[in-house]
């Protein structure tokens, strides 16, 4: 549905959305998607060249613009249900396959490329079934959804059969992942742990809060950003740093995994396994010693299964659904920026 939102004198903005009703007794509930911008008159440039999305629109229809447009949040939350969300997954994977099909078909020379997020959507709300004792799964006996990720890679496995079909044997095809997946049942707020471990101080009176709110910088010697790495506060490099390069740097910080290793929180029952890879930007990364862990670091790689590091990327390749799945759960990878 196309909605039209006043945005000041003479101007006005449009956007679309989904309904959906979720129950109609003994009281109506009624299920709004996020508004996204409309691709065929965009409030700001959503395309290159800005009148691509406003072709797209007109030979597609309206498609969904936001850059998570699967409404996680909502199955969090539980105002969709599980079914509710696959339908919105897959009808948004429907939208990007037309879209691709057609570039693909006009492409006579060069690259065409597509993102498809469904393998990414699912797998994040939906591995909790494949656990038995995940601490977000309704129950170990709950069943209905312990094939959805197999049914998904079926039909990716089946989409790369249909693009194979539409290319000539001159044209290369890559299927391409940026990171696995592995079990999620237990986190560790790095930030918490530095500050306990006295790495991080609080401004006195500080509680601290998103984005390194209410840090001391002048007493603090690590932080951590972003996924899984810590950072030093380098002297030179960060706007207030305090850690002198060099030894000083390259001794402290590689210890602090040896003091967490093996700690449990209260409400997981596996520990967490822990090696500190001393580079420029990265120097701890972890993984539960159930999966194998793949860390990219500059130009060398950690394999959590050996436990050393070497000069060579990532990379694998993948025709059935088998291999595809077991490079999902063992190839988890963390990149460290």
């Amino acid at each position: 549905m196309r909605l039209t939102f006043r945005a000041g004198l003479m101007t006005s903005v449009r956007g679309i959305c989904r309904f959906r009703i979720e129950q109609l007794a003994p009281d109506v509930r009624l299920y709004v998607t996020p508004i996204n911008l409309d691709p065929e008159r965009p409030a700001l440039p959503i395309s290159h060249p800005l009148y691509y999305s406003i072709y797209l629109a007109k030979l597609h229809d309206s498609f969904a613009t936001l850059g998570l447009a699967e409404d996680t949040w909502a199955l969090n939350t539980g105002a969709i249900g599980e079914d509710a969300f696959l339908e919105q997954t897959y009808a948004i994977h429907a939208e990007r396959e037309a879209m691709f099909f057609e570039a693909l078909r006009r492409t006579k020379r060069g690259l065409c490329a597509c993102v498809f997020d469904a393998s990414d959507r699912i797998q994040h709300m939906f591995y909790r079934f494949t656990t038995p004792d995940h601490p977000c799964r309704p129950g170990p006996d709950e069943t209905r959804h312990a094939t959805v990720i197999d049914d998904m890679y079926e039909r990716m496995d089946a989409l790369v059969g249909r693009v194979q079909k539409a290319i000539d044997a001159k044209t290369l095809l890559l299927v391409l992942s940026d990171h696995g997946f592995c079990d999620f049942s237990c986190g560790v707020h790095l930030n918490a742990w530095l500050r306990d471990e006295g790495y991080l101080v609080l401004e006195q009176g500080a509680a601290g809060g998103e984005y390194l709110a209410g840090v001391d910088w002048s007493r603090t010697r690590a932080y951590a950003f972003g996924l899984a790495g810590i950072y030093i506060n380098q002297k030179g490099r960060e706007a207030r740093g305090i850690v002198n390069s060099g030894a000083d740097k390259n001794s402290r910080p590689c210890r602090t995994p040896n003091v967490v290793a093996g700690r449990r929180s209260v409400k997981c029952t596996r520990p967490a396994r822990r090696t500190p890879v001393p580079t420029s930007k990265t120097v701890l990364i972890w993984s539960w010693d159930t999966n194998l862990v793949i860390v990219q670091v500059g130009k060398r790689r950690w394999d959590a299964a050996t436990d050393r590091s070497f000069p060579t990327m990532c990379g694998a390749g993948a025709a059935t659904t088998a291999s595809i799945r077991r490079l999902s759960r063992e190839c988890c990878s963390v990149i460290g920026s």
